[in-house]
């Protein structure tokens, strides 16, 4: 590439690719300046609004417009030019751009008399106002309030070059209008063109859909915290007779404490008629206590001791002593008796002790009603719990066991 040519690197790059290279040489040539001549001087003197274009220091660029009285854009010499920043929407994006990026694109176009158009390419520094009157005393002094420049752009001219006719269409001013149809400076909506394309209709609208949507989390939160309060404190009724939330222990004759509602119990059939109730944990159900029946003596046997009656852990029945005997213990120190006969008649033989009855078993307490429905409603569910277990396992070969839910 050649250093003094004209352009950037990006535009002789396509040249060469679309075969626009000598087209483009001519056009350095013939057309493109490093200032301002006497036409494009004289030019810029009488243009009332010009075209902007800036980017900030990522490249991301902005385009804007600018108006003022015949000669607001100034020539300052042939390599300088000056245009005021008027009081706008308070925005700054060009003036900001420039503060980031200090390299802009002027367009002027002569829509009514020449149809020609200028472009002026250069960097620029941003100057407020009282510094620019010391340094160019006779600026003159817009007498409308609305165009009193707040600071300035001073353009140091680096490309000038024409923009074609050929494209250009012809306009033609209209009479001046009454005196204020330009309101400069106006801060008042209506006068600055309204809500012309409707953003600020849209914008209205976004910001009541999401009022809207706040307040139904809002509503949807206090719902789901009055619904929490009132099952902590046991105070949802459904239909009067239908389920009830418990929050802790029942009354007298009510089931184990810590056992709570089931919410999903609601929809099934026959859920109005019992109370639906889970145990806060696994633990088994424990049984109210019941005073024990009295038991009944066991009659004692003819000629025998009363046998204690056999419970839990006792060990097996004591056997009966003898009964003692009448004849008198020889003491010590006395003359030895003499020993009787022995009989050749065989002894009797004893008759064997009948066997003792067993003692009558206390009957088993019988559960409450609603603790053998608890009971039996977890059994249920642990079988269907298991029913979907088995079916979603997968299949196992012959002979191999079950191994744990998971493998």
């Amino acid at each position: 590439m050649r250093g003094a040519r004209p352009g950037s690197d990006g535009e002789h790059l396509v040249q060469q690719r679309l075969g626009t290279t000598e087209r483009a040489d001519r056009f350095y040539d013939d057309q493109v300046l490093d200032h301002l001549n006497d036409r494009m001087r004289e030019f810029v003197g009488r243009q009332e609004m010009f075209f902007l274009a800036t980017a900030d220091r990522h490249g991301e660029c902005d385009s804007t417009f600018r108006a003022g009285p015949p000669g607001f854009l100034q020539v300052l010499d042939e390599r300088t030019l000056a245009y005021p920043e008027y009081r706008g929407n308070g925005v700054m994006a060009s003036v900001g751009n420039l503060s980031e990026n200090p390299h802009l694109g002027i367009l002027m176009i002569d829509f009514t008399r020449d149809r020609i158009g200028l472009h002026v390419n250069g960097r620029v520094r941003v100057v407020m106002d009282d510094e620019m009157r010391a340094r160019h005393p006779y600026l003159p002094t817009d007498p409308v309030p609305g165009r009193r420049a707040q600071l300035w752009v001073e353009v140091a001219v680096e490309e000038t070059y024409i923009h074609c006719a050929k494209h250009i269409p012809h306009l033609q001013k209209v009479p001046r209008q009454a005196s204020g149809s330009r309101a400069w400076g106006t801060d008042d909506a209506k006068r600055k063109g309204g809500d012309f394309f409707g953003a600020a209709a849209e914008a209205a609208a976004r910001r009541e859909e999401g009022t809207r949507r706040e307040e139904e989390a809002c509503r949807g939160e206090e719902t789901c915290r009055e619904e929490g309060t009132r099952q902590d404190e046991g105070a949802c009724c459904e239909g009067g007779a239908g389920r009830r939330s418990v929050a802790g222990p029942r009354s007298a004759a009510g089931s184990s404490p810590g056992a709570v509602v089931r919410p999903d119990v609601a929809s099934r059939p026959g859920a109005a008629a019992r109370w639906e109730l889970e145990p806060a944990t696994r633990r088994p159900v424990s049984k109210p206590e019941r005073e024990p029946k009295p038991q009944r003596e066991p009659k004692p046997q003819r000629g025998r001791e009363p046998q204690p009656e056999p419970g839990f852990g006792a060990g097996p029945a004591p056997v009966p002593l003898p009964a003692p005997s009448s004849e008198p213990v020889p003491s010590l120190g006395s003359a030895p008796q003499p020993v009787p006969a022995l009989s050749a008649e065989p002894a009797p033989t004893p008759e064997p002790a009948p066997a003792p009855e067993p003692a009558p078993v206390p009957e088993p307490a019988r559960e409450p009603r609603e603790v053998r429905q608890v009971r039996e409603q977890v059994e249920r569910e642990v079988e269907q719990v298991l029913a979907r277990a088995r079916l979603r396992a997968p299949a196992v070969a012959e002979g191999d066991g079950f191994r744990g839910w998971f493998g």
